[in-house]
């Protein structure tokens, strides 16, 4: 038996449900003789009637009753199809992940996305924090949809672009004499005791180039791993001061500390880092598109 056509199994599904052919044409839109045609033609396809005429209707066979429970399926699995589609499409449903650097999966990108994902329930999220370095694994494993990493990657398989840049700024303990001050330079921290970051992290390497080259030698007292870290130990009076991005003060209001922009400018660039072979869905890049425009929201404000 060659495969019936999709119009003609529609016209036998309107006429079992709608019981007429009349209703059945008004349901397609079309006329009631072009109903008939297509019953006829699926019929003949089938290989035996499906419906008895009596009395100028149609009345549908036991065999119809069989063929009917199956083309209710058919149209159940297009109707679920179509839903499909249009929640992708709306972005209502979907899997994203992203791997990021711990400064901006602590804060920033749960403030970026919670909203959206609040109105959207059938969205799965999955954030991975990691160290930079880390980050392109998550990407060429195919863990994660896109990377944020303060490192760019220049492996073949991977895209690395330019995503933001971040200035680095100075925090303090907010009784400190130099909190009075609105701008602090690496001269006014040349005997101050610092709490750095790892000589591994890209943000030492920054910060030990920028104090040389205003002839000052760094105090570090305290090493750590991360940022949130340093400003803990500043909080609590662990060593004077330390130079984080501005994202770190995210989440985290403590009267204890100041944030104060830092001279010589220091930023870093944020690189979002994709699979060369592979597009990320729609519903990935708009919540990458968030975490952008949270980004430049938050930088805007003012230090506190």
């Amino acid at each position: 038996m060659s495969r019936p056509a999709i119009r003609q199994i529609e016209a036998f599904n309107a006429v079992m449900e709608l019981g007429s052919v009349t209703r059945a044409g008004e349901a397609m839109y079309i006329s009631q003789p072009a109903v008939s045609k297509l019953i006829k033609a699926f019929e003949e396809r089938c290989g035996f009637p499906l419906f008895a005429r009596r009395g100028g209707r149609l009345v549908p066979t036991r065999e119809a009753r069989q063929v009917f429970v199956e083309t209710q399926r058919l149209f159940s699995g297009a109707d679920r199809v179509f839903h499909t589609v249009g929640a992708i499409r709306d972005r209502r449903r979907g899997e994203v992940s992203i791997a990021a650097f711990a400064a901006l999966s602590a804060h920033l990108i749960p403030a970026a996305v919670s909203p959206f994902l609040a109105a959207r329930p059938d969205v799965h999220f999955e954030l991975y924090s990691r160290t930079s370095n880390s980050v392109p694994d998550m990407v060429q494993s195919h863990r994660a949809d896109y990377g944020l990493s303060l490192l760019p990657t220049s492996h073949p398989t991977l895209e690395c672009r330019e995503f933001f840049t971040m200035e680095m700024v100075c925090v303090l303990r907010a009784d400190s004499p130099l909190a009075e001050k609105r701008t602090i330079t690496a001269r006014d921290l040349a005997d101050v005791p610092l709490i750095s970051l790892s000589p591994e992290d890209r943000s030492r390497l920054l910060i030990d180039e920028a104090f040389h080259r205003e002839g000052v030698a760094p105090r570090t007292q305290i090493q750590v791993q991360i940022a949130e870290t340093a400003c803990s130990f500043v909080a609590n009076g662990g060593g004077g001061a330390s130079i984080v991005t501005w994202v770190n003060r995210l989440g985290r209001y403590d009267p204890r500390i100041a944030y104060r922009r830092f001279e010589p400018r220091l930023a870093h660039t944020v690189w979002l880092i994709q699979s060369a072979a592979e597009t990320p869905s729609r519903l990935a890049t708009t919540m990458v598109e968030l975490i952008r425009d949270k980004l430049v929201e938050e930088s805007a404000k003012p230090l506190s």
